[in-house]
């Protein structure tokens, strides 16, 4: 919540740009974490959308030991501005 605070992002767009990702938006994986613990049982990929407000990064962890998936976690950052 504080990324989208400090970038003036609507949660409601990031549901929106979550539904709308394009397998071409995957930049990395999908593929098992890389963390031993875990790689058994999520899988991770990595997404860069063009939105509204700029290309942003997208990190979704998912848990596949469910029968449709859970999304575990979503790191949202966006490239750093160069000056």
């Amino acid at each position: 919540m504080a990324f989208l605070n400090s970038h003036n992002i609507l949660l409601d767009d990031v549901v929106d740009v979550l539904l709308g990702l394009q397998t071409s938006d995957c930049f990395d994986g999908p593929e098992p974490d890389r963390d031993e613990r875990y790689r058994d049982r999520w899988t991770v990929a990595e997404f860069a959308p063009f939105t509204d407000y700029g290309r942003l990064y997208l990190k979704l962890s998912i848990v596949n030991t469910h029968t449709l998936g859970k999304v575990l976690s979503l790191k949202l950052y966006r490239e750093k501005e160069c000056p």
